[in-house]
Formats: C-alpha cells, structure tokens, sequence
C-alpha cells in the first residue's frame, strides 16, 4: 500500500512540473530569393539573435531550452542540407540552460525576419522562423542593435520576446 501511494503522488505530481522548451525538427527551405529556417519547439521560447564573422554564422541562443533530435536523425538531416547559402548547423550550450543553435554560412546574410509562430490553436510545435538573405548583415536599428560586449566577437544581437511577434504571424504566406 505504500509503495502504490508513492507511485499515485509521483504520477500526479508529473504534470506539475513545467515543460522545458525543446527543439524537435528543424527545416531550411530554399526559396528564390532567400532562405528559410524553421527551428521547431515544444513550447512557447523567447530568443536572442546574433552574427558572427571568421568563418560567418548566424546564431540563436535560446534560454531555458533544450536539444530534442537524436544524434542519427540529426547527422542524416546534416548529409541531405541542400543549400545556397547554409553548410550546417551546429548546436550546443554555451552556458547551462541555454540552447545554441549556429548556422554556418558561405557569406554574410541579411536577417529580413525572426518571429516565433505559434500553432493552432496551440496544439503542435512553435516555429521559430529565420528569413535570410544573401547581403550584408543588417544596418536596420529595429531589428539589430549593436552588441552589448565589445570585446567579444559578438557583432549584432537582438532579443526577441514572445509577445512582440506575435503580431507577425500575419505576415507568413499562406
């Protein structure tokens, strides 16, 4: 009897616990004039965007989350990249409980949109979609302000809260 208490506690106490955001699927789309990435989470995440030179890569650091993908689906999604612009992507954590996901690329690329989409009726993945174009990366002070930490190789970041893109969704071809 006691042991069947502890597991009916244990059980019900699961659900109480928060959900980490974690990263299920990522996609690169080629369209004809940009690129697309959609980094698929399992919950609502909020974001920091930032360029970095030598070699070029566009990075994501995305507090309180975490990588999903086994490492197999990973490495065949890596081999079958077809892409003008994107070699391929790397993840880590650059310190605990943040996920970084980098983007290698051939030359510098202009960020035209970040957002989060969120799913309907909140039911699925929410896609953190990364619109880029070939150019230098981006003068625009609304989207890209200059780092915080000159001594770093950091060139622009950005944070992005959940609740500033949600007016965007609008914006994504249907």
């Amino acid at each position: 009897m006691k042991y069947l208490l502890a597991i009916f506690f244990l059980v019900w106490a699961l659900p109480l616990q928060a959900e980490v955001p974690t990263l299920r699927n990522y996609t690169i789309e080629q369209q004809s004039k940009h690129q697309r990435v959609i980094l698929s989470f399992t919950s609502e995440v909020e974001f920091r965007l930032f360029t970095l030179s030598d070699p070029e890569r566009i990075v994501v650091d995305v507090p309180g989350a975490q990588w999903g993908i086994p490492p197999g689906n990973h490495m065949q999604k890596q081999q079958n990249l077809v892409s003008d612009t994107i070699k391929r992507l790397r993840y880590g954590q650059p310190k605990p409980g943040t996920l970084r996901v980098a983007l290698d690329v051939v030359a510098p690329q202009k960020i035209e949109d970040a957002y989060l989409r969120f799913p309907p009726d909140f039911q699925g993945y929410y896609d953190l979609i990364l619109t880029l174009s070939a150019g230098p990366t981006n003068e625009k002070p609304s989207l890209l302000v200059d780092a915080a930490e000159p001594d770093s190789k950091l060139e622009k970041q950005e944070v992005i809260k959940p609740e500033a893109v949600k007016k965007a969704e609008k914006s994504l071809p249907k």
